[in-house]
């Protein structure tokens, strides 16, 4: 049976026959199939064949992901040609397998002694694959670029008032060292290290700790979800196709650099890529098109084809790739919940709420009823999982409390359940004591990491089950302490922190976050019969070592690049600039409609108070001023309780005087003060109609896979891969049912190549751009 082919119904594959009395049960058309216990014993036999890796595969772990993060902001900001981080597709660690199978290649041929076991090879590629993005975007430009933002515009008037007050100043450095940092440093000044040192290690630190959940998550799931669900992890295939056939892999198969097929996908891409990449070298040069941007600006200029608008086509080869490895049903949801999206964007037209689809591309009010149903179906798809998983989850947590004996394969997933469940609540509540020491309440410090905990665990499945390497989402915990707090009720100490905290740790880790690397490399290793504590190890070291490296080399090339860190990214700065000073602005205006409202309330309850002849009206003014001069400093409070504390009021007078009625009605109410129902019932509805697919899709076998309805949570990425997904889908369609699975099989490489391929042409072309010194090269990367 095709395990990419199977069901990924939740308690269907691999559970499926979970209910049978024996470890094998009869079924007369498929025949004999295991239950999930007998799965479990012979797991552990193929466990039992695992490796341990040599030095050297330590050795080559460490320099990879040493020059990865060294070299990784250069390639990133200063070339700014293919970004091989900012999405989940491992760009450069696959370039790298590339390099390092040529090397074995040729070592194997001078002495089968002189090449690597294969479970070097696995090692190094699961430490690459984990720290990659973490020098570049998965953490790096956004940490620098939120610590620099605000000392950088400290003399604009809002971030002074609004902002400054409610910032710990451990967080950020000074202003001095911002300066050069982002304006460039004369070659002969040394750079400030002492400045940044400190604010980086606090954001390092909950990175770490985040970094800590995110892999105990993993260590419990990696089971549920390849053992029993079946799900493909296509980001894992693609390494692991690679390294079959090396020495100490099943001989059955030829190494993957020698396969026809294989080089036959290689180079299309290849081909295409470097064609296209000429014409930054040679003057008219012909480029063959690969993307059709805003089609409907000449073939959909009318009604109702340009309420549809924007459509874009693009020719993704590695997508295409990666589709061939999911399963059929999966790969159809995700393009035919895209033209369903289509579809209610034209009604939404047609009713008057928008002029095209474009306009329902952002999250609140009901122009997001797009997305937020999307963030809504997120969060109950993963709410759903861990329901489907009780069972092994409940024996997770027997194990971990030693209410059941601790077995011999129970180290199979990398942690053991106790140390698992230890790695977790320790990390948890660290991340929650990070943040109240920072300004967050309790409650709120708790309900963010929750929902940090749901978000990354569903982009994680997303990953895992559709290939989806490039995904974005509206919903964040920021988004939920607003949609159920409002940013009145927050508070103006947590909502200036949580502004920044958002930025770093939530804005881009649908397609940053190292927690799917982290899960394909379980699975990578499992498969490929890698102990897993080398592995933990080694994912511990590997982070620490881009954590500390990729910190360094960033700092050096913003200091020393010319025009600093405002000339990354071919001058624009978005990362570092913009953004941030976007995000700041908008938490400087919900404070500045906080306090200003504060203001308003207390204005009321002194006449309330006057006219009850309980203040004297010189007095009033006195408190009321003295009230703001505090506020400006980020102490919050109200008048009626400094009357109290005082002894001018009483309690009990001060509550009469605040039963007669709203302090500021109802329709003066700032937007920070108002809480966003459209948002809340389209999140919900989101949820509620996302558990009813689920449920849909166990008992009726023609209802689609509802991970397209998922994909809603942001317009921006199915826009660009919806095209390569139906092309990917349609010639899978195809060979299956005219070919069989003997054709699938064999082909399988040739599309495993086209992935290789492109991320192979990327690493020619960044070579090529840096020994000629040409910046803003041709791009070749998807996002």
């Amino acid at each position: 049976m095709v395990q990419d082919e199977q069901p990924n119904r939740p308690g269907s594959s691999g559970t499926t026959a979970a209910g049978a009395a024996g470890a094998a049960a009869k079924d007369y058309r498929t025949g004999p199939k295991l239950d999930a216990r007998a799965i479990d014993r012979l797991a552990g036999l193929d466990r039992a064949a695992s490796d341990s890796p040599t030095w050297r595969g330590w050795l080559l772990g460490l320099g990879s992901v040493a020059f990865l993060s060294l070299a990784t902001p250069y390639v990133e900001f200063v070339l700014n040609g293919s970004q091989v981080t900012i999405h989940l597709l491992p760009t450069s660690p696959l370039i790298m397998l590339v390099l390092f199978l040529a090397i074995q290649a040729v070592l194997y041929k001078l002495s089968s002694t002189l090449a690597l076991p294969r479970q070097d090879l696995v090692l190094a590629t699961c430490m690459m694959m984990v720290s990659a993005a973490i020098p570049g975007y998965g953490f790096m430009i956004y940490v620098t670029g939120v610590m620099a933002n605000v000392p950088y515009n400290a003399q604009d008037k809002a971030f002074q008032e609004y902002l400054l007050p409610y910032i710990d100043s451990h967080l950020i450095p000074d202003r001095d060292a911002v300066k050069s940092f982002i304006d460039g440093l004369p070659a002969d000044q040394p750079i400030p290290w002492q400045s940044w040192v400190a604010p980086y290690g606090l954001w390092a630190l909950m990175a770490v700790l985040i970094f800590g959940m995110m892999f105990a998550i993993c260590s419990v799931l990696r089971k549920q979800w390849a053992d029993r669900e079946r799900l493909p992890f296509p980001l894992a295939q693609v390494p692991m196709e690679m390294m079959e056939g090396v020495q100490g892999a099943h001989e059955r198969k030829k190494p993957f650099l020698h396969d026809k097929f294989a080089l036959i996908g290689i180079a299309i891409p290849l081909v295409l890529h470097s064609w296209n990449a000429m014409q930054d070298y040679v003057t008219n040069w012909p480029a063959i098109p690969l993307q059709f941007r805003n089609l409907d600006k000449t073939y959909m200029t009318e009604l109702p084809w340009n309420a549809l608008s924007p459509v874009h086509v693009y020719i993704f080869p590695a997508v295409i790739g990666l589709t061939y490895l999911i399963s059929l049903e999966v790969s159809f949801s995700l393009w035919f919940f895209y033209f369903v999206q289509k579809i209610c964007a034209y009604l939404a037209v047609q009713m008057g709420l928008g002029k095209s689809h474009q306009d329902f591309y952002a999250s609140g009010g009901h122009k997001g009823f797009m997305v937020d149903q999307g963030g809504g179906a997120l969060v109950a798809m993963v709410l759903f999982g861990f329901w489907m998983s009780r069972t092994h989850l409940a024996e997770i947590w027997a194990r971990a409390v030693g209410l059941k004996p601790r077995i011999e394969e129970e180290d199979s997933e990398g942690l053991s359940p106790r140390v698992a469940l230890i790695l977790f609540a320790a990390c948890f509540a660290g991340s929650v004591v990070w943040l109240t020491y920072f300004g967050f309440g309790l409650g709120q410090a708790l309900l963010t990491i929750v929902a940090l905990v749901i978000i990354l665990t569903g982009v994680t499945r997303l990953a895992c089950e559709g290939g989806l390497f490039y995904v974005q989402s509206d919903i964040s915990p920021a988004s939920v302490l607003d949609a159920a707090f409002t940013p009145l009720g927050v508070g103006p100490h947590t909502i200036v922190p949580l502004g920044m905290w958002s930025r770093i740790f939530t804005f881009d880790w649908g397609r940053t976050s190292p927690m799917p690397a982290m899960m394909h490399s379980l699975k990578l290793s499992s498969d490929l019969r890698l102990r897993k504590k080398p592995l933990v190890l080694g994912i511990a070291l590997a982070l620490a070592v881009a954590l500390v490296l990729g910190f360094v080399s960033f700092m050096k090339t913003a200091y020393r690049n010319e025009g600093g860190a405002a000339q990354f990214e071919g001058g624009d700065s978005w990362t570092v600039m913009s953004a941030p000073k976007t995000d700041n602005k908008r938490s400087a205006t919900y404070v500045s409609q906080i306090l200003a409202l504060d203001a308003k309330k207390d204005e009321e309850f002194a006449e309330r108070a006057i006219g009850a002849a309980k203040l004297r009206r010189e007095e009033a003014r006195r408190y009321q001023d003295e009230l703001v001069q505090e506020r400006k400093v980020g102490k919050r409070t109200m008048l009626p309780e400094r009357l109290v504390a005082e002894g001018k009021l009483t309690s009990e007078d001060a509550q009469k005087l605040l039963d007669q009625g709203d302090l500021v009605p109802a329709a003066s109410l700032p937007r920070a003060a108002v809480r966003d129902w459209p948002r809340i019932f389209w999140t919900g509805l989101g949820g509620v109609l996302m558990v009813v697919f689920m449920i849909l899709r166990t008992r009726v076998f023609w209802w689609p896979h509802p991970i397209g309805y998922v994909a809603w949570m942001h317009a921006e990425p199915m826009a660009k891969l919806w095209f390569s997904i139906f092309m990917g889908w349609g010639l899978k369609w195809a060979i299956t049912q005219y070919g069989g699975y003997r054709i699938y099989y064999m082909l399988r490489r040739l599309f495993v190549g086209l992935v290789v391929g492109e991320v192979v042409a990327a690493g020619l072309w960044i070579a090529i751009a840096h020994f000629s010194d040409h910046l803003n090269a041709y791009p070749i990367h998807i996002n």
